[in-house]
């Protein structure tokens, strides 16, 4: 969503712009988003490997909770989600799965191949949990642009 809002006779363009979990060009330009702006990177190593470091384990939607358990999530809304499935497709395998195996199912419950660690991923948190700000307390940045007008 863009809301266009006049301000001293120019246009200002306010949106909410979430962080990606991966890197993302443009023009052929790498630019890392923090609170002050974007900034180019591109030429710059030490910050490329760094802003690489931080989405590979900060922003993963595959990040494990392994303490995390359904008392944390909201799993009175799966009779909601089998209605909805139903509504859509009345013979989806998921309707004849058990809670936990829909989560499996849908990648919600994962296991870590290499440390071995099996759990909820952010994933779930996010679409089922009670409280995820208190996993992440930042998870959305509000950025604005300027467009010149005139």
């Amino acid at each position: 969503m863009i809301v266009s809002i006049i301000c001293e006779g120019k246009t200002l363009l306010w949106t909410c712009v979430t962080p990606a979990s991966t890197v993302i060009r443009c023009a052929g330009r790498v630019y890392d988003r923090n609170d002050e702006g974007d900034f180019d990177i591109t030429d710059s190593p030490i910050q490329m490997e760094n802003m690489y470091a931080r989405k590979t384990g900060a922003f993963s939607e595959n990040k494990l909770f392994p303490y995390a358990t359904e008392d944390d999530l909201r799993m009175d809304l799966m009779p909601t989600v089998r209605r909805l499935i139903e509504n859509k497709n009345v013979q989806h395998e998921w309707l004849k799965m058990t809670d936990h195996e829909i989560m499996i199912s849908a990648g919600l419950y994962e296991k870590n191949l290499v440390t071995g660690e099996k759990g909820y991923n952010l994933a779930a948190i996010m679409l089922l949990g009670f409280l995820f700000t208190e996993i992440f307390p930042v998870l959305i940045q509000q950025n604005s642009l300027l467009k010149r007008t005139g």
